[in-house]
């Protein structure tokens, strides 16, 4: 179990306030990425920390703000620089924390970098902390659900070859179906790739049936020749 010092817990209950404020008095279509979705990344960083023997304060601190960008009714927050726009959201808040300048950085970083690819980050454990706890959260059983939320005015599917050129998704199953499954690949942690591979063999398993499913409805349709 994780142990926080006084001080530490202080500035944790501090950031959950502060996060839960920005998504409650700012109405917008967050897509399975709001308060829900900070708390459920907080507590799997929490739980990797500990796992990799690493100390869980900077890690949880920045799961706790990673996405408040995207409460947000600027562009970014519909995008990958909503990790930038929540950086900024947060900046003058981490500012009068106790924190020393290279943990406030650190965590700053890790909130600006952790929509990227890996080879794009500013490395420390704390970035490579977030980013397998935000994408665990994007994995498995929750994978559909999430797409479904956050892509809901695209078309269900596309063929099995839905596009996801140039940063760009056609169809939920292109979110869910194709996009994800590249991110077993990118789990920096020992533990979070044990935990990807055990949640990608659901999804993997997921996909075939929804793809027959799918499959048949629509082959249904074509040959009424309407």
């Amino acid at each position: 179990m994780n142990r926080f010092s006084k001080q530490e817990l202080a500035i944790l209950k501090k950031a959950k306030q502060f996060t839960k404020s920005k998504f409650e008095n700012h109405v917008s279509k967050v897509g399975g990425h709001g308060l829900d979705h900070a708390m459920r990344v907080t507590g799997v960083a929490a739980y990797l920390s500990s796992k990799e023997s690493k100390n869980p304060f900077l890690p949880v601190l920045a799961a706790i703000l990673h996405d408040v960008g995207r409460a947000s009714d600027d562009p970014r927050s519909q995008n990958f620089l909503h990790g930038k726009l929540s950086r900024e959201l947060t900046e003058h808040f981490l500012s009068t924390l106790k924190l020393i300048k290279e943990d406030k950085i650190l965590v700053e970083n890790a909130i600006e970098d952790h929509p990227f690819l890996n080879e794009k980050v500013r490395e420390s454990y704390v970035v490579k902390i977030l980013m397998d706890a935000d994408r665990i959260d994007s994995l498995g059983a929750m994978s559909p659900i999430k797409a479904a939320s956050y892509k809901w005015n695209l078309p269900l599917y596309t063929g099995e070859s839905s596009s996801v050129e140039d940063g760009e998704i056609d169809s939920v199953y292109g979110y869910f179906g194709v996009r994800i499954l590249e991110w077993g690949n990118m789990m920096w942690t020992k533990t979070g790739k044990k935990m990807a591979a055990k949640r990608l063999k659901f999804l993997k398993k997921f996909n075939e049936e929804f793809v027959s499913e799918i499959t048949f409805m629509n082959k249904c349709f074509n040959e009424l020749n309407l």
